[in-house]
């Protein structure tokens, strides 16, 4: 059974909470949990500098759960990412004092060329294998961590501000 996990990873302001409790083959039980939030902040961004702001931000997912003698002691997870205030992938853009808002995105690797969404309007969902270690029968535990690549194409037109969004995490597994 699939379970999911949901947070909010703000872009400039952070915020998280999500807690599942699903079992697994190799595992009695296992509980994931999103921790600490995930953050990617943009810092400042010069529209007049003709060079995209790229920074980075991670997806922590840790883990615990009980090991059994047979099957695996990993937990198989895919993150979706929401498309955030703006309702679409492509751009996403940041809400503040510009009508038309700042466009930005969020990648599943440093190349830039897969936004990372819910596989849905040209989007990928981001695969992750978390491996648990522990004695058998007893507490086991593990955490992976997934890199956010964030860019706002250089040359935007944009009114000086603050500008923010809200992108909702769901860890499934």
């Amino acid at each position: 059974m699939k379970k999911l996990l949901r947070g909010s990873l703000w872009i400039a302001m952070t915020t998280c909470l999500a807690v599942c409790s699903p079992a697994r083959a190799g595992l009695l039980s296992v509980t994931c949990n999103v921790m600490p939030p995930p953050s990617v902040n943009f810092g400042t961004y010069d529209p007049s500098s003709g060079m995209s702001d790229d920074v980075t931000g991670g997806i922590t997912v840790n883990c615990n759960g009980t090991l059994t003698l047979f099957g695996s002691n990993t937990v198989n997870a895919s993150i979706k990412l929401s498309p955030g205030k703006a309702g679409n992938f492509s751009p996403r853009r940041m809400s503040g004092l510009g009508s038309g808002g700042l466009p930005y995105n969020l990648y599943t690797s440093g190349s830039h060329s897969v936004i990372w969404g819910d596989g849905t309007g040209g989007s990928s969902v981001l695969p992750m294998t978390i491996a648990l270690t522990g004695i058998l029968g007893l507490l086991a535990s593990g955490s992976a961590t997934a890199t956010i690549y964030g860019r706002i194409p250089p040359g935007q037109a944009v009114t000086a501000g603050t500008y923010s969004d809200s992108i909702l995490v769901t860890v499934t597994y």
